[in-house]
């Protein structure tokens, strides 16, 4: 198959802006802390497509939804997408904001997220479904936050279904790790009609009452992640180890790490290359 540099790349996921707050001494009293404050571009949508982009996927793309306003959330996310040669087709939804998350750390190392999803509650619009279908490439990755809100799943899973019938790569990223609330198995099973490839927890696969071999008699491969911090992907004729990291959803995990193991697997997925081979980019 060709090289990543030639297969283009869609995300469906979210935008948000990160407000990070780190503690500036490591003193434990949390009724008065003093932090130092950074802005970072976050969302699942956006941490998937700039990982694609770092790993030679082109051209990239983004669907997801934003505020019309154009304040600094806004700004800040387009302007990033910009910098990495990502296309945005973007649902802008008046009277709204974009997207904001709050990641507070402790001096201890734990952290708090708090968020305020905004746009990213509502529904594609007809006009960005077509576009996105219209821009369809060689792969397709859908964060599972668009499947886990009701407002943005039939518009979602049009595009996955527009994206199979076309011949995409279409892979679920299983994500937020409580999705089985609010998917039932026969809806996370009616998804997987148009899937290829699942990524996920190995607790999520679990919670939802779905073996990993049972997937991957109705997908073609698994990437999972173990309670014993090993990663292994699967898929119809063999299964490995491909490393052990850091659990991505530790609280000192760096933010977008499981976005980049999973496009990371994928790029040598698509590639044909034996997906034991290089080093996870940093």
């Amino acid at each position: 198959m060709p090289r990543p540099n030639s297969l283009g790349l869609m995300v469906l996921g979210d935008a948000m802006l990160d407000i990070v707050t780190e503690p500036e001494t490591e003193s434990a009293d949390l009724e008065y802390m003093e932090v130092s404050i950074s802005f970072q571009v976050g969302g699942s949508g956006v941490h998937l497509a700039s990982a694609a982009a770092d790993m030679g996927f082109a051209p990239v793309s983004l669907v997801c939804s934003l505020g019309a306003d154009e304040a600094m959330a806004n700004r800040t996310i387009k302007a990033a997408l910009r910098a990495k040669g990502i296309s945005l087709v973007a649902n802008f939804v008046e009277d709204c904001r974009t997207g904001i998350t709050i990641i507070g750390y402790s001096p201890t190392g734990s952290r708090i997220l708090m968020t305020e999803p905004g746009a990213n509650r509502n529904p594609l619009t007809d006009s960005v479904i077509a576009a996105a279908c219209a821009a369809l490439t060689d792969v397709v990755v859908v964060s599972g936050y668009m499947l886990f809100r009701s407002t943005t799943r039939n518009g979602t899973s049009e595009i996955m279904r527009q994206a199979s019938r076309q011949g995409s790569l279409v892979v679920l990223d299983l994500v937020p790790h409580s999705l089985h609330q609010k998917m039932s198995l026969a809806e996370l099973r009616s998804s997987l009609d148009f899937v290829d490839f699942v990524a996920g927890a190995f607790s999520t696969f679990t919670a939802f009452g779905i073996s990993i071999e049972t997937l991957l008699s109705e997908v073609e491969g698994v990437l999972a992640y173990w309670p014993d911090g090993t990663y292994r992907f699967a898929n119809r004729t063999e299964s490995d180890v491909i490393g052990e990291f850091q659990d991505p959803i530790a609280p000192t995990t760096p933010r977008g790490m499981s976005e980049r193991l999973l496009i990371w697997v994928l790029r040598n997925y698509v590639t044909s290359q034996v997906h034991l081979a290089g080093t996870l980019p940093g």
